[in-house]
């Protein structure tokens, strides 16, 4: 049976001030009908931009270099841009990552919905609006969006974000593709409207019988979706197969990498992060460019690229370990023995809520974010708030910080009133770290400008003194020095939330605010990051509330876990006896909705 899509040797380069950048070097890839096929692989891996050649979206400076691209025995890169372009706008849809930049936030949600059918259906046939109409609010049905004839005239703004997230998949869904490209839709949700968004798109695919391609660097969701998998790092697939295969037993030093990088209870070792960074594709050498980053490498990794090895007729690898003279070598990666056994708290309480709450006011009238929340916090724990987004969890770690007052309750630091509805009193032993480390540096500031900026204002220290200070607290966080005189947007982002960490250790905190301070990352950045909260806990012995939706990462790290529903705390007990014996209803179903391996 001839596939749906097959790729054969694409080459993509993209012109950049430093050169061209070889941004997909040699991709062969193929999807065959009704089936779901997963691409894994960090930002920079080339999973993106392979499939925006399918849809004909690269940037204006990247170009198709080589290879061949053929949709139902139809080469897209025909010279018929009539009839590719219809194709590509009625048979292959995309999903994007970010709703929010899909669709417009002043435009009703019907009116775009109209043109794309108009976009997509036969332009010679005339539609009345009443046609229209019934088929998007139809398709807004299928996908389970309540009262939709409500949200038809509704603006994006005025909608959720997985109800966001449904009006986009309606939208690619509206002319009953044969392929659909989901490019990480689900990495900004959280958990319980992640796994809403995952089995809808399951059902939907099976309905419509449509195949699928589901790029992802969360290994879990691919788990429970794919059935065959492909593993990309650095524009090149080096690592194919049965998802059983991939995943029981994979092969790559990258795959398995990216294994060990996952948070999860029962790991008894410190997550590995892959060392140093992804090369550049500018130049490009004829190597293993996974090679300086394998602490397994060999001697012909540094001379040659390896091809294709086949490890049986589901799996095949790209690397010189499946070389038959490799196969008595042992590569497999040693683990950093951490106990994950949780280091002596004490019983000291160095924050206190008492009953707070917080009302926003908008054109529906006043919205309750938290009501009623009272938790303590001691002296060298994590302690974990968790919930939906709108739950509560940040506008609870913005009163503690005094950037939000409450409208009830008190907050008490150390056994002395810091915040109430009558009174804000700041203070620098409370630090918080922002989920969007883009947004929150300023790009007018040097790196040197971001974390010193605290001890400036404090006025405490002399110029010499902060100087040293910087070069320590980089070093704890593992910053190399010659990054302090760049900018935010000269850094990777793993490098940006090192400085948003810097920035507020630099003060000497005792207590720290994590508010989703991993969940944009990739896998290894996300490992480096979570050890770098453990590391400050057991070495500083800093108290850290933990905001997050990530429950995998809760069983790893927490101490004590808080579940927040509507603004309201649920539950709240020790780590271990929230996950052996979760008593509330809404507990429960978050765990269960949780993508698991």
């Amino acid at each position: 049976m001839n596939p749906v899509l097959q790729i054969n040797n694409l080459h993509i380069s993209i012109e950049t001030e430093q050169g061209m950048l070889h941004a997909v070097r040699g991709v062969d890839f193929e999807v065959h009908s009704k089936e779901i096929v997963g691409i894994l692989g960090e930002s920079g891996a080339g999973k993106s931009m392979t499939m925006k050649a399918v849809k004909g979206l690269l940037p204006p400076k990247a170009q198709i270099d080589t290879g061949e691209m053929i949709f139902q025995g139809t080469s897209l890169l025909s010279d018929d841009t009539t009839k590719i372009t219809h194709i590509r706008a009625n048979e292959i849809a995309c999903i994007p990552q970010n709703p929010t930049t899909a669709i417009n936030p002043i435009i009703t949600v019907g009116k775009q919905m109209n043109d794309v059918l108009l976009a997509k259906k036969n332009p010679a046939k005339k539609y009345t609006k009443k046609e229209l109409k019934e088929e998007c609010i139809q398709m807004l049905n299928h996908v389970g969006i309540d009262q939709p004839e409500l949200r038809y005239h509704q603006y994006p703004f005025e909608l959720s974000g997985g109800m966001c997230q449904r009006v986009v998949i309606a939208m690619a869904l509206l002319g009953n593709p044969q392929l659909v490209i989901c490019d990480e839709p689900t990495t900004s949700l959280d958990v319980t409207s992640q796994a809403k968004i995952i089995q809808l798109l399951m059902d939907l695919q099976k309905e419509l019988e449509f195949a699928m391609i589901f790029i992802s660097h969360n290994l879990a969701v691919l788990a429970k979706m794919c059935s065959r998998v492909y593993v990309m790092y650095s524009g090149i697939i080096v690592e194919e197969g049965d998802l059983q295969c991939i995943y029981k037993n994979a092969k790559h030093p990258y795959t398995i990498a990216l294994f060990d990088a996952l948070p999860m209870l029962d790991k008894k070792y410190k997550l590995r992060a892959i060392p140093g960074n992804a090369p550049s594709l500018i130049n490009v050498k004829d190597m293993d460019q996974f090679a300086d980053r394998n602490p397994y490498a060999l001697e012909i990794d540094y001379k040659k690229e390896p091809p294709m090895f086949e490890v049986s007729s589901t799996h095949r690898v790209r690397s010189w370990l499946m070389h038959p003279l490799a196969k008595n070598l042992d590569f497999t990666p040693e683990k950093e023995l951490v106990s994950r056994i949780i280091p002596h708290i004490s019983d000291e309480i160095i924050l206190e809520l008492h009953n707070v709450s917080k009302y926003f006011q908008n054109r529906y009238g006043k919205t309750t974010a938290v009501k009623d929340v009272g938790f303590t916090v001691r002296k060298g724990e994590i302690f974990a708030l968790v919930g939906e987004s709108g739950s509560g969890k940040t506008t609870i770690g913005k009163m503690i910080t005094g950037i939000h007052k409450p409208d009830k309750g008190e907050i008490y630091y150390k056994n002395n009133l810091l915040i109430s509805h009558k009174k804000i009193k700041r203070n620098s032993e409370i630090q918080m770290v922002f989920q969007d480390a883009n947004a929150s540096l300023d790009p007018r500031m040097t790196v040197r400008e971001l974390i010193t900026e605290g001890l400036v204002i404090q006025k405490r220290y002399p110029k010499e003194e902060i100087e040293e200070k910087v070069k320590a607290c980089l070093k704890e966080v593992s910053l190399s020095e010659n990054i302090l005189d760049r900018y935010p947007f000269e850094i990777s982002g793993g490098q940006r939330q090192r400085v948003e960490i810097a920035r507020a250790l630099i003060v000497n905190p005792e207590c720290l605010i994590a508010d989703e301070p991993v969940s944009d990352l990739d896998a290894s950045i996300q490992a480096d990051i979570i050890n770098l909260f453990d590391q400050i806990r057991r070495e500083r012995k800093i108290s850290i509330i933990f905001i997050t939706h990530d429950i995998s990462l809760i069983q790893y790290l927490a101490d004590r876990v808080g579940v927040l529903y509507k603004g309201v705390l649920v539950e709240l007990a020790d780590k271990n006896d929230i996950f052996q014996n979760p008593t509330h209803e809404y507990t429960k179903c978050l765990f269960d909705s949780a993508p698991n391996m």
